[in-house]
């Protein structure tokens, strides 16, 4: 198969002319085609439609800006709630720590007497013993 190719430059030009005709006629087409789909929607779409949707769009939103507010200001409330109760707690565990501290240290003088007691004046502690046996506390159940 063999391909003609003009021979004179005013064919080309005359060829690319036609080219850009046809161009602009689709683009012509296009344009008329869009116009009358945009149209025949805009023929289906109600306007009081449109305005309805748009108010109850307007009101959702300023519902949800109120919700919104509403929620940050809850959230800035427990976070204050909780650090005030954060403060308190740790408050409280220093003093039940210092308590643990002081009912140790009191223990401690209590089994240290009670022991020298034993060694200076044993039998008065054994009878001290036996007779207070019912109140202390009976270490042998647990082994």
């Amino acid at each position: 198969m063999h391909i003609d190719e003009p021979s004179q430059p005013h064919q080309i030009e005359n060829s690319a002319n036609d080219f850009s005709s046809s161009a602009s006629l689709s683009n012509t087409f296009y344009d008329m085609g869009d116009t009358s789909v945009s149209s025949k929607l805009s023929a289906l779409v109600n306007q009081e439609d449109m305005d309805g949707l748009k108010r109850s769009q307007e009101f959702i939103s300023a519902k949800l800006i109120k919700t919104n507010d509403r929620l940050k200001q809850f959230n800035q409330f427990s976070s204050d709630t909780l650090r005030n109760q954060q403060w308190k707690f740790e408050e409280n565990t220093k003093v039940l720590l210092d308590l643990h501290k002081d009912l140790v240290a009191i223990s401690s003088i209590t089994r240290s007497l009670r022991h020298k007691l034993s060694q200076q004046y044993p039998e008065e502690a054994k009878q001290a013993t036996e007779s207070l046996a019912d109140l202390l506390p009976d270490n042998n159940e647990d082994e």
